[in-house]
């Protein structure tokens, strides 16, 4: 005979404290990484950084709008994080994490096999190319995996508490997600934090500062933007009939995401307090192939990716505290931002 199995409740709760982060140890903004950006954009209190494909890491600096150049060369860089004296980033063209001074200078490899990398405090949590799931200590470099699946099975990184990591794990013979969370001090303390899901019921979930955000498929076949704050049962719908669903960046009280409006892919902001709904920054002649994402830095929203299949990568950006016409626009090129 069969042991019966049986599934483990869920770990849908948690006291609030546990989520009790401090901003000033956060790396990046979930959404930023995640998104269509792949982390092409972070920052600090005095610069904001940015990853320019086959090109290099760059930094801007607000208050004089100046440029400099970091790293040049024909590199790849996303999942750029950033803290104290030192700027992290993946180069996705051989899946290894990088670490440099905010100058640039220094740079070495830290980790192999590494996807995606989000950085709190003293700990690097990534998703590895080798299906794994684990942290990298930022002062030993110590590599830790805490889960590993089969390589017909695809992992991505959702969020952190102060203790437990949390993902999601695809299985595209029976299209279906499991949620995932695992103890950062105990591997074998392994949970799910949810019901399984199927297909696109909810799509590009994450959890910033213990809140879920995740685009929810309705009866009529659209997505809504849902909040959720974790262990609530609680949906607060922040967004309905989403024309795009990629990942939004979430900053205190203000949400950007994206939206599709004709030929044109907008940067719009949401104020999750009073609802007040922007149009922050806008590129022009899209199409159905595009692959554009929001990033959020210090004052400033971009757009950043390709606004077809077939055409180049275009940067674009605005400072939040201005209108959103072109002649406030700033684009990228030969090394440094340009007004319109």
């Amino acid at each position: 005979t069969t042991q019966p199995t049986t599934r483990p409740a869920n770990y849908d709760y948690a006291p609030f404290s546990d989520f009790g982060f401090d901003t000033s140890m956060q790396g990046n903004q979930v959404g930023n990484l995640l998104n269509n950006t792949n982390g092409a954009v972070t920052y600090n209190s005095s610069y904001i950084y940015y990853s320019i494909a086959n090109s290099g890491l760059y930094r801007f600096e607000p208050e004089g709008e100046t440029n400099a150049v970091l790293i040049t060369g024909n590199y790849n860089f996303k999942c750029l994080n950033i803290l104290g004296e030192n700027v992290y980033f993946v180069d996705s063209d051989n899946h290894k994490l990088k670490r440099a001074g905010t100058t640039g200078k220094n740079a070495v490899d830290i980790a192999d096999d590494i996807d995606f990398a989000y950085l709190y405090n003293d700990k690097i949590y990534f998703i590895g190319s080798d299906n794994s799931v684990g942290y990298i200590d930022t002062n030993d470099l110590k590599k830790t995996v805490l889960y590993s699946t089969n390589n017909d099975r695809q992992l991505k990184f959702v969020g952190i508490s102060l203790s437990r990591i949390f993902f999601t794990e695809y299985d595209g013979v029976k299209n279906a997600y499991e949620y995932i969370t695992v103890s950062i001090n105990d591997k074998n303390d392994r949970q799910y934090f949810m019901d399984a899901s199927n297909g696109d019921m909810i799509k590009n979930l994450q959890l910033e500062c213990g809140y879920f955000y995740y685009y929810k498929k309705q009866a009529d076949n659209t997505h809504d933007l849902i909040r959720q704050k974790f262990g609530s049962e609680k949906a607060v719908t922040l967004l309905e009939d989403c024309s795009l669903t990629d990942y939004p960046v979430i900053y205190a009280n203000r949400l950007y995401y994206t939206s599709k409006s004709s030929n044109n892919i907008q940067a719009r902001e949401l104020n999750m307090n009073s609802l007040e709904n922007k149009n922050m920054l806008t590129l022009f002649n899209t199409d159905d192939t595009a692959s554009v994402g929001v990033g959020y830095g210090y004052k400033y929203v971009y757009l950043f990716g390709k606004p077809s299949s077939s055409s180049d990568y275009s940067y674009r950006g605005s400072c939040i505290y201005t209108s959103a016409s072109t002649d406030n626009t700033i684009y990228f090129s030969s090394g440094s931002w340009h007004y319109n």
